[in-house]
C-alpha cells in the first residue's frame, strides 16, 4: 500500500510554497532514511534552474506502507509543456542524470511518441486544441522516486494521451505497433483485443 498526501492545502493555509513543503518533508524523513536528501537536492536543483514557462507544480508526496528502512518517497510534479524535448529535460535533469536505464526508457518513449504523433519536432506539441494542452490535468505528469540507497532519483513519466490524442483508437494502434518495434509478438498480437473487450 502506498498513502498519498496533496501539499496544496497546508500550502494555501501556511503561505509556505509546495517546493518548500516537500523540501521539509524530505530534511524530516531523512531522519529515518538517511540519504533522502542528496536526489532529492539534485532535483530541486533542476527545478529551480527552469525557466518559468517550465516550473512544475508539485501534486502529490507518497510513502510507502512499509518500515522506514525500506521506504521510498516519490515526488508527482506536473509541468504545462507536452514536448518530447520537455520530457527528456525532465528525466535526466537537464543532463544532469545519465543512466544506462534512462537511456532505454528514453529511447522507448521517443518510439511511443513518434507512433502517437509522427515525425513532429522535439519542441512542438502535438496537435490537438488549446483547450486539451492546457487541461487541469494536461501537460506531462513525472514522479521521482527517491531512495535512501540510491544518489539519484529515479524518474518517470505519465503520458496524458486522453488529452493529446484524439481517439482511443489512435492510441491502442500506436501501442500494437510499439510491442512489434520493441518484438512483443504476443503482446502486439492480443492488446488491441484485449482493450476493445474491456470497452
Amino acid at each position: 500500500m502506498k498513502a498519498y498526501f496533496l501539499p496544496e492545502t497546508v500550502a494555501a493555509i501556511t503561505g509556505i510554497s509546495k517546493l518548500d513543503l516537500i523540501t521539509r518533508t524530505v530534511e524530516r524523513l531523512s531522519v529515518d532514511v538517511p540519504g533522502l536528501v542528496t536526489p532529492w537536492s539534485l532535483t530541486r536543483a533542476f527545478f529551480d534552474s527552469l525557466p518559468s514557462h517550465l516550473t512544475p507544480s508539485l501534486e502529490i508526496a507518497a510513502v510507502d506502507c512499509v518500515p522506514s528502512h525500506k521506504n521510498r518517497l516519490k515526488i508527482y510534479v506536473r509541468t504545462p509543456v507536452a514536448t518530447l524535448g520537455n520530457i527528456k529535460r525532465f528525466m535526466t535533469l537537464d543532463g544532469r542524470l545519465r543512466t544506462p536505464t534512462i537511456d532505454k526508457a528514453l529511447e522507448q518513449i521517443a518510439t511511443l511518441w513518434r507512433l502517437l504523433f509522427g515525425d513532429i519536432l522535439d519542441d512542438v506539441e502535438p496537435d490537438v486544441c488549446e483547450d486539451r494542452l492546457r487541461h487541469l490535468t494536461g501537460g506531462l505528469l513525472f514522479y521521482y522516486e527517491l531512495r535512501g540507497d540510491s544518489a539519484h532519483p529515479h524518474p518517470k513519466v505519465y503520458l496524458p494521451v486522453r488529452h493529446l490524442c484524439r481517439s482511443d483508437a489512435q492510441i491502442v494502434q500506436a501501442m500494437v505497433e510499439l510491442y512489434q518495434e520493441i518484438g512483443n509478438v504476443e503482446a502486439a498480437k492480443r492488446y488491441g483485443s484485449i482493450v476493445r473487450e474491456t470497452l
